[in-house]
């Protein structure tokens, strides 16, 4: 079954105790082929992935492409196998938060052009 950004979203305001998110930034890249099998294989993870379709007034939904390269695995880690290898990246998130809080901050002013 696919879990989507809205599912997911409805999952954590229910801990929250209610609609409490407004902006919701979600990645848009898809891991690499390898990893997703492996993710599938473990059936510890699935992807988080969002339906357009599916509108929720009030919260804005912000998709960017946010996986960092998977790291180098050296053979002499022994627990490089039971560790998850998909990760943000962290300078991309960063960007695309204060992006969010530019575009907030806009909004709050009036604009003439």
């Amino acid at each position: 079954d696919r879990y989507g950004v809205h599912d997911y979203v409805d999952h954590v305001e229910q801990y929250l105790g209610g609609r409490l998110l407004d902006i919701v930034l979600y990645n848009t890249a898809r891991p690499p082929r390898d990893l997703l099998q492996r993710y599938a294989q473990e059936r510890s993870r699935r992807l988080v992935e969002f339906d357009p379709a599916r509108h929720r007034p009030g919260t804005m939904f912000v998709g960017a492409p946010l996986l960092a390269k998977p790291p180098r695995i050296s053979a002499a880690d022994p627990l490089a196998a039971q560790r998850s290898l998909i990760r943000h990246h962290p300078s991309e998130l960063a960007r695309v938060i204060i992006d969010i809080a530019a575009l907030r901050a806009v909004r709050n002013y009036r604009i003439h052009a």
